[in-house]
């Protein structure tokens, strides 16, 4: 009989926790936004990036469990239409050879800095290898990089960061201990979890000369509780977004930011 009670605690317990719903409190525009933001000059925008990572277990070893992030291009954060058009639905029109190779590896260092060799792939909507006809020093055929004919007047790159939810101890102590009077409370006292996150916009002009840049903060607190109202609108299913071992940054925490980018993309372009 006390087997089973211990159980139906239990039971009570993880239902109490798991019922939880998720608020997520994050960053907005300034009032001074106004929705949709359009373009004052006709100039044509490409844009690349802008996508969250997702996490997965790359390999066991024993007790130890290693997570890889790579991004997520499914679940890429649009720019307006207005604004910009999405360098893989643009076409391209040649190679522009006349861009020096230094300032591609450029352009590719600074995007790859941040979210690593899985961005890799996004370049190559703008960037081009070609052979040249040469040897690497391990007998493999070297490339030249170059800039793909896109007609664009601009190109705007987006990068987010983090790979994964802040895990140091100044952010989980806080979490655990609120998570523990959670799981005493069935849910009704709420568990506090917060996180650091950025979008990194840098802007080049046609020959990827970098023109303007900015980074956004993108910060946010979670409030998880029986009581609250979930936010946004992929937490509303049951277990969507409950806590995990070192999970990527949702793509959502960055995205009510987007106008704001928008709008001071579309001011840079206009002033110049």
């Amino acid at each position: 009989m006390i087997k089973y009670k211990k159980i139906l605690i239990l039971v009570i317990i993880l239902f109490g926790v798991l019922a939880c719903n998720a608020h997520y409190f994050v960053k907005y525009p300034d009032e001074s936004v106004t929705v949709p933001v359009t373009l004052k000059k006709n100039v044509k925008i490409a844009y690349v990036g802008f996508v969250p990572f997702r996490s997965y277990v790359s390999g066991v070893s024993g007790r130890t469990t290693t997570y890889t992030a790579v991004l997520d291009k499914t679940k890429r954060l649009p720019l307006s239409e207005t604004v910009a058009q999405p360098a893989h639905a643009l076409k391209s029109n040649g190679l522009r050879k006349d861009v020096p190779k230094e300032k591609v590896l450029k352009f590719v260092s600074d995007y790859l800095s941040i979210v690593k060799k899985s961005g890799t792939e996004e370049l190559i909507h703008v960037i081009e290898p070609v052979k040249d006809g040469k040897k690497t020093e391990d007998g493999k055929d070297s490339y030249t990089p170059y800039l793909r004919n896109l007609d664009a007047d601009y190109i705007v790159v987006g990068a987010l960061s983090p790979a994964f939810e802040d895990m140091s101890f100044a952010v989980t102590f806080p979490h655990l201990f609120s998570t523990l009077f959670s799981i005493v409370t069935l849910g009704i006292f709420p568990s506090f979890q917060w996180g650091n996150a950025a979008i990194d916009v840098k802007v080049y002009d046609k020959n990827l000369n970098q023109v303007w840049q900015k980074e956004y903060d993108a910060s946010y607190t979670v409030l998880r509780a029986l009581w609250v109202s979930s936010y946004p609108k992929e937490c509303s299913e049951r277990l969507s977004c409950i806590v995990k071992q070192r999970e990527a940054v949702p793509g959502f925490v960055y995205r009510d930011l987007l106008p704001q980018v928008e709008f001071d993309v579309s001011n840079f372009v206009s002033s110049n």
